[in-house]
Formats: structure tokens, C-alpha cells, sequence
């Protein structure tokens, strides 16, 4: 793919109309902030458009880590999770994110309706994804 063309590049030609503009657009715009990109309304969309990928995304990688732990002879996909991993880090949910918990009892809550048989496969799934997404790297 010629980078010129490349779909994250500002699709506003330039004021001769001769080519595209080379630089990369905002993340979920597309163009960059010297052609519109930085005006409120855009920066809303684009936002908007992201925040709109995000639970597509989890969802992929949810089902991916399912079957990963219903059948360990299957193979984490890397597409799959690297796509997702994308959208959330433009998303604004990248790995410097700090999540808190606001009110503790709900997670307990949550925790307590679960089974320990439950709460072992759920850390046996954490574990084996975490040791494959590290062979990867």
C-alpha cells in the first residue's frame, strides 16, 4: 500500500488540488488537525466513532479467550487480540490506563457468586493467555 494512500493518512487534498495532504489523520477522523481535524465537532465524532468499536472489540477478544479455554489445543489469535488491543488503545485505553473500582462490595458481590471451581478456571485462563501473549512478544 503506497503511504500516501494509506487509510489513517488526512484525506483533504491540498489548496493546488494536485495530491492528498501527508499527514496522518486524527485517531477515528479523518483528517489531521490542520484541515479539521482539531475542531471541536470533529474530535467529538472521531471520539465517538472509537468509543463505538470498543465493545465490538472486547467481544472479539472475549470469544477468542473462550475458545482458547474451552480447548487448549487451540491457538490464541494474535489477529484478533492485536485488532482489539488497537482499538482500545485508541479508544484512550492503553496500557498506562489506571482502572479503580469505586465501590469494592459489587466486585465481591460478584465474586461471591461464583464457585471456586469458577474463580480457578478463571485464573487458569488468565494464566495460560498471559503466558501465550508473552511466547509472542
Amino acid at each position: 500500500m503506497n503511504a500516501a494512500n494509506h487509510p489513517r493518512r488526512c484525506t483533504a487534498l491540498l489548496s493546488d488540488r494536485s495530491r492528498r495532504c501527508r499527514r496522518w489523520a486524527i485517531a477515528g477522523g479523518t483528517t489531521c488537525p490542520a484541515h479539521g481535524g482539531s475542531a471541536p465537532q470533529v474530535k467529538r465524532s472521531a471520539r465517538q466513532r472509537l468509543a463505538e468499536l470498543v465493545d465490538p472489540a472486547l467481544a472479539a477478544l472475549a470469544a477468542n479467550l473462550e475458545r482458547v479455554a474451552t480447548d487448549p489445543r487451540i491457538a490464541l489469535r494474535p489477529s484478533v487480540v492485536r485488532s482489539a488491543q488497537l482499538v482500545l488503545d485508541r479508544a484512550g485505553y492503553g496500557p498506562g490506563m489506571k482502572l479503580e473500582v469505586e465501590d469494592k462490595r459489587q466486585t465481591t458481590e460478584w465474586f461471591r457468586h461464583t464457585t471456586a471451581g469458577e474463580r480457578k478456571t478463571i485464573q487458569e485462563i488468565m494464566e495460560r493467555c498471559l503466558k501465550r501473549m508473552e511466547g509472542e512478544e
